[in-house]
Parts: structure tokens; C-alpha cells; sequence
């Protein structure tokens, strides 16, 4: 019994200390990516070029949740929240976004690197596949 306590005993301190550490090293990581905060094309990075860690910062979004198993070029909508620019712009649950502007959207990534471009008040044209058609919807970020 004494031994099973012990053991208890020292599997709780080392998660305290393990967590600790982790605390501090986070605030650590986060006062050198905040030197080190290089704003790109795509979106704003934060970087900490000796721990290779980064973090995107998301200034807009459509509103929209992607459908993760979808494999064809585009980004298909699995669910669009209501009030949000997207909804107010027209998009709709199974349409597949295939143009930002003029830029083509090839997956969620070109997607997420191109809405990583805008700020809140910006106007683009969406361009979506709806039942084999292709529509423009006027969307502006709030």
C-alpha cells in the first residue's frame, strides 16, 4: 500500500512540474515570436526561428465549415452559420468555392492562404459550383 501511495505520490508531482515547465516555456516561445513576427502575402506569421514554432492569425472568415473529406478541387461547404458574410452573401451547404476574386482556390489550404489576405470592411467576388453552374456571389468581411 505504502508502495502503490509513494508511487501515486510522485507520478503527481512530476505532472505539476512537467506542467510548470510547459507553462513557462510557452511564455517564453511567445515573447520571442513576438520578435520575430514577419507579415507575408499570405497571412500574418509568428514565428520563432529556433524553435521552428508558427501560428497563422486569422483576420477574416466566411462563416462557412469546409468539408474535410472532400477531395476535388475547391473547398465544398459542409455547413454555413447563419449571419455571417458568407450566409449573407448567399453561399449554401454543398456549394464548392472555386474562386476568391480572380485567384483559384485548388484546396483548403489556397483557400485558407487567400482569405489570410483580407481584413475586416474588404469586398470580394466568390466564385461557386452550384449543380454543375458557377455563380458569383459579392461577399464583404465584417
Amino acid at each position: 500500500m505504502k508502495t502503490k501511495l509513494f508511487i501515486l505520490s510522485f507520478a503527481v508531482l512530476f505532472i505539476a512540474f512537467s506542467c510548470k515547465n510547459d507553462n513557462s516555456n510557452n511564455e517564453n516561445t511567445k515573447k520571442e515570436s513576438q520578435k520575430t513576427t514577419i507579415k507575408t502575402g499570405d497571412s500574418v506569421v509568428v514565428t520563432n526561428e529556433t524553435q521552428k514554432d508558427t501560428t497563422l492569425v486569422y483576420k477574416v472568415s466566411l462563416g462557412i465549415m469546409p468539408d474535410l473529406s472532400y477531395k476535388a478541387e475547391g473547398v465544398k461547404v459542409a455547413s454555413v452559420t447563419k449571419n455571417r458574410p458568407g450566409y449573407n452573401g448567399g453561399i449554401k451547404t454543398g456549394d464548392v468555392i472555386i474562386k476568391i476574386d480572380d485567384n483559384k482556390v485548388s484546396g483548403l489550404i489556397e483557400y485558407t492562404k487567400l482569405l489570410g489576405t483580407h481584413k475586416k470592411g474588404d469586398s470580394v467576388v466568390l466564385t461557386v459550383k452550384r449543380d454543375g453552374n458557377n455563380l458569383k456571389m459579392n461577399i464583404t468581411f465584417d
